[in-house]
Formats: C-alpha cells, sequence, structure tokens
C-alpha cells in the first residue's frame, strides 16, 4: 500500500509541477495554455489528496498523515531531481548543436 501511495505521490506532484510556467519552458519550451495549465494543477492536487485519502483509510488518520508527510517529501524530491536531470540534459543538448556546427573555412 505504501509503494501504491508513493506513486501516487510522484504523480501527483509531476502534475503539478508540470502545471507551473516555469517548468513547461524548461521542459516544452513553451508554456501551455492557461486552461490546460489549471487542468493539470487540479488532476495532480485530486491524485496527492487522493494518496493522503488511502493513507488516512489504511492507517487510520493520525499515522496516516505522518506517512503522507513522510511519502509526499519523498515525491517531491524525487520530481525536483527529475527536473534538475531534465534542465542538466536540455542544456547540455543546447552546448552541443553549439559546439557541433559545421565550420567553413575561408581561403
Amino acid at each position: 500500500m505504501n509503494i501504491v501511495t508513493l506513486c501516487l505521490c510522484i504523480v501527483g506532484m509531476a502534475l503539478l509541477a508540470l502545471g507551473t510556467e516555469q517548468q513547461q519552458g524548461v521542459l516544452l519550451s513553451h508554456a501551455l495554455p492557461a486552461g490546460f495549465r489549471r487542468m493539470l494543477q487540479c488532476m495532480g492536487a485530486f491524485i496527492v489528496l487522493q494518496g493522503m485519502l488511502q493513507m488516512g483509510l489504511w492507517h487510520g488518520w493520525p499515522l496516516g498523515l505522518v506517512y503522507f508527510s513522510g511519502q509526499t517529501s519523498v515525491a517531491v524530491g524525487a520530481v525536483y531531481l527529475m527536473l534538475i536531470a531534465a534542465r542538466g540534459r536540455k542544456s547540455r543538448a543546447r552546448s552541443r548543436s553549439r559546439h557541433c556546427a559545421p565550420r567553413t573555412f575561408r581561403i
């Protein structure tokens, strides 16, 4: 059950991150329409709340909320590392394309 809620939290946090203009610029190189961005944010919040509900019902609310707090921390850390990796990969590809341009020689 903890793996399922951890996966829910990771997916929900990823959708919440993708719902911001800054991350869309990093990952997609353009911003999505406002309605689609709002839908991503709502879906992300719904999925994260679903994970909280499952933890609360499975372990009881006091202990479930403690577990949920830990799960969201791990999920946010995982999503943050994925965003760092995506930004690094994009900047390396951009620098490679700059350095690999064909050179012309003048005589």
